[in-house]
């Protein structure tokens, strides 16, 4: 209803036991109870689980446009969560609940765990994968504590790197929280199942539980995509060419339902900003900046984006961090959006460019190109890579990272007009 709460016409109860062992039963009529009348017509599928991989791989293959049956469910498992410190204060401790978030499901979130910095989750978590491809599962980390239920770290499972571990599984493991403190961790595994494809009837062929799928047919995945998802080992020395492009769908933070945004760029102890874009929530900067990179130091980038104000201190419009290991091992990304974290909306537009050389300068043929000529990106077809977690998540160790030389002060910027 439009103006009440919505009225309850009745339910139905099916056994499992009764489909599990049809296989497949369609048009069925159920009954409603609890109600003086009525009936719901349903078709049921019974789905097998395999852990072999290439059931995943050839069901992702040969997908139709539209196609929205699943292909595969995956496991999580929340151990716990540790190292949730405010920078701001110390002293503060969250009351943390972990959010997970899928590309076609609602979002599911643990119990919240109430004023600790290390909350102990052990819950579960089942779900549906319907593009092994494209399908990731991101997991925030949330301040139940806050008005806002702010987001104090996250990380991401994408799906076809799972299903290139061996048995489909991550096992019980630390992941690095991006948006907290450096020794924010998430304990957590996962694990991959494929999904058989339900038979037509029971009566015409036989139950997906007696049917086994064997196939010989090599996988070949579409060659592009690559790009966005793999890392190099460590963090190796160099010069990063940044280019900031814009921003879009930030949040009104003045009066009048605009912003004056800028950015700020930081890596161990450089620092630059861009300029100021007055009274915008879609700014364009397109400034560029050369990072200097120390071998085995910091593996992030940090993008900072503010609402400049005359008066008082400026206001946090959310932030992303960019990992060095992918830059040098691509050689080239343009045109990456980031979905901005610790705000309500917001995503940003950058390119950068590896240079083993410390001593490069700006090339002449390599230049970026500018935010006019920026066109949306294609969602990529992504195939097999390696693990994500030994790389992207890897949880550094003080014990295992020499410290870094000491680097300048002043990050060297070039403003592009």
């Amino acid at each position: 209803d439009d103006r009440q709460d919505d009225e309850f016409l009745g339910r139905a109860k099916i056994q499992t036991s009764v489909v599990a062992e049809r296989g497949y039963i369609e048009g069925y009529w159920v009954d409603l109870v609890d109600t003086e009348s009525g009936k719901v017509q349903v078709t049921l599928s019974w789905l097998s689980v395999i852990d072999d991989s290439s059931t995943v791989k050839t069901a992702a293959k040969h997908a139709k446009p539209n196609d929205d049956s699943a292909k595969g469910l995956v496991h999580i498992y929340i151990d716990s969560c540790s190292g949730l410190f405010n920078q701001r204060d110390p002293t503060y401790k969250p009351s943390p609940m972990v959010r997970l978030i899928s590309n076609h499901e609602k979002s599911q979130q643990s119990w919240p765990k109430y004023y600790t910095n290390d909350p102990i989750i052990e819950q579960g978590f089942v779900m549906l994968i319907r593009a092994p491809y494209t399908d990731e599962i991101k997991i925030d980390v949330i301040d139940t504590a806050s008005k806002k239920d702010d987001v104090i770290g996250t990380c991401t499972i994408r799906i076809w790197s799972l299903i290139e571990q061996p048995g489909m599984e991550y096992t019980l493991q630390p992941w690095l929280l991006k948006g907290n403190s450096p020794d924010a961790k998430i304990v957590m595994s996962a694990s991959l199942r494929g999904l058989l494809p339900p038979q037509c009837s029971p009566r015409k062929g036989q139950r997906p539980s007696e049917a086994g799928v064997k196939t010989t047919e090599s996988f070949s995945a579409p060659t592009s995509g690559l790009s966005d998802l793999t890392y190099d080992d460590k963090v190796l020395p160099g010069r990063i060419r940044l280019l900031i492009h814009k921003a879009e769908e930030l949040e009104k933070k003045d009066v009048g339902g605009k912003s004056d945004p800028y950015v700020v760029i930081s890596y161990e102890t450089q620092r630059a900003e861009t300029q100021v874009c007055k009274k915008t929530i879609s700014p364009v900067w397109d400034h560029e900046v050369w990072v200097d990179i120390t071998e085995n130091g910091d593996n992030q980038i940090t993008l900072e984006l503010f609402d400049k104000d005359k008066i008082g201190k400026d206001e946090k419009m959310g932030r992303t961090t960019i990992d060095v290991r992918r830059i040098s091992k691509q050689k080239k990304l343009s045109q990456i959006w980031d979905t901005l974290i610790g705000c309500k909306s917001g995503k940003i537009l950058w390119s950068a460019e590896f240079f083993f050389d410390t001593m490069a300068q700006e090339p002449d043929n390599t230049n970026f190109s500018k935010t006019e000529e920026v066109v949306a990106a294609p969602v990529p077809n992504v195939i097999p890579v390696k693990s994500p977690y030994r790389e992207e998540n890897a949880v550094k160790r003080d014990d295992d990272i020499p410290k870094p030389p000491a680097i300048p002060d002043e990050l060297p910027d070039v403003d592009q007009t």
